[in-house]
């Protein structure tokens, strides 16, 4: 048997979470287990744990072992420039959220899923953006803006397998976490909603189950996917402002159990995990200075870039002297985006490797789309107001959904920059202007 986090908390123990164990006595439902630690000097050590029958797993054999982390020493300055231009765009980076005792922002919970996708490489799992999912939860689809927002997270459904949406409300982050049926079947396979605070908040959970309805609209059909009870028997630390790592713990969970890793693999740990999101902001912060101080230098005839972005964890078989010169070709044939203002991209377009953006991160390419776009978000605001209706005709909807508000312009409480106009809402929320 294997301990597996998520039983009693009065028997709960950190210290024993992933590690084999034989079950020497059972009564009822409580078990003895005996397992052996190996102990920070290198040792074994014994160990008898009494505990419930729903704290253990049956072993399997044929689960992968987790992977190495990779140390930030190892991120190249090209590697370093892709993240922090997911994570800031054009803006500049800052490391408030991360310190102890503060409340992550929405570029942090980017920086989450940056340095996840660094260390895991798992094209299939999406953040979404939690700019977008303020929109979505507070206008629904009452406004263009809205319909826009529910059609770029349903793209992501559309060509992702996981989905980690996360919902601020009331100095509070949550998350849902959608797992696609397969990748193009706009299917929901499961639904899972994480709360780290205990009773959950109310109007997450009210915010929570607006999206899910918005996201699974169904035409000409009363059937809609309800909210599930919140997932996990984790409570944050009063007073810690750490709900914000639940998007963490949703990410890394997903991907361990995609690498075949099992279920409930991972154990919360977010002091760990919020002095490893300093250290990587910090590294990425340094970076954008030089890179700044970089481009002020440029001299027109003689300048050569230092380096290409390129996205983390991206392997080439060439050496040093190699990647130079194809660098230099680049630059000198035009094809090199190496300047701050000209790299775009966000996490629908994070695998493109040409750093031309899509319509969520690039201006230009939004606006190239924007009568498309506005046409099809219209469709999208009528087909959900026609559901409404006919929902409430039926008499289903019955229970409480907060109702449609418009955002005033300024600065959103966890969830971007908001503003009067699809193109200020564009330019502010993804961080471009």
């Amino acid at each position: 048997m294997c301990w597996q986090w998520g039983g009693c908390k009065d028997n709960c123990r950190e210290d024993a979470f992933g590690l084999k164990a034989k079950v020497v006595e059972q009564t009822l439902g409580q078990l003895k287990l005996e397992m052996m630690k190996v102990k920070p000097d290198g040792k074994f050590q014994n160990m008898i744990y009494n505990c419930c029958v729903e704290d253990v797993c049956a072993w399997d054999e044929d689960k992968l072992k987790p992977i190495v982390k990779k140390s930030i020493n190892t991120l190249t300055d090209g590697e370093k420039r892709f993240a922090l231009k997911q994570v800031w765009g054009n803006q500049k980076g800052g490391l408030e959220g991360t310190l102890k005792g503060n409340m992550l922002s929405d570029e942090d919970l980017t920086a989450i899923h940056e340095f996840l996708q660094w260390q895991y490489q798992m094209p299939d799992v999406a953040l979404a953006s939690a700019s977008v999912v303020k929109v979505i939860v507070v206008e629904g689809a009452s406004t263009v803006e809205g319909a826009t927002c529910i059609m770029e997270v349903k793209e992501l459904m559309k060509t992702k397998r996981v989905v980690v949406l996360p919902i601020h409300a009331d100095l509070h982050w949550t998350a849902v976490v959608l797992e696609m049926e397969d990748i193009g079947s706009m299917i929901v396979k499961s639904v899972q909603y994480f709360d780290w605070i205990e009773p959950v908040v109310v109007r997450n959970r009210n915010y929570a189950r607006k999206l899910l309805r918005l996201l699974t609209i169904v035409e000409d059909s009363v059937q809609f996917l309800a909210l599930p009870v919140k997932s996990n028997k984790f409570r944050q630390r009063e007073g810690s402002n750490d709900c914000g790592f639940v998007v963490w713990y949703a990410l890394e969970m997903k991907m361990k159990e995609l690498r075949m890793e099992g279920a409930c693999a991972l154990y919360p740990t977010p002091e760990v995990w919020r002095e490893r999101l300093n250290v990587f902001e910090k590294n990425l912060v340094k970076e954008q200075q030089a890179w700044a101080m970089e481009d002020l230098k440029k001299k027109p005839k003689t300048w050569k870039p230092k380096c290409e972005v390129v996205r983390p964890g991206s392997k080439t078989a060439m050496d040093k002297n190699e990647e130079k010169a194809m660098r230099d070709l680049k630059y000198f044939q035009g094809k090199l985006k190496h300047l701050r203002s000209e790299y775009f991209g966000c996490s629908r377009c994070r695998w493109s490797t040409t750093g031309n953006g899509c319509s969520s991160c690039n201006p230009a390419v939004d606006e190239k789309l924007k009568d498309v776009k506005e046409m099809e978000a219209t469709h999208m605001k009528n087909k959900v107001e026609a559901w409404y209706a006919m929902l409430k005709e039926k008499g289903i909807l019955v229970d409480h959904v907060p109702a449609d508000e418009i955002l005033q312009p300024g600065k959103l409480n966890g969830g971007g920059t908001s503003g009067a106009t699809v193109d200020f809402v564009f330019s502010c929320i993804h961080n471009v202007c």
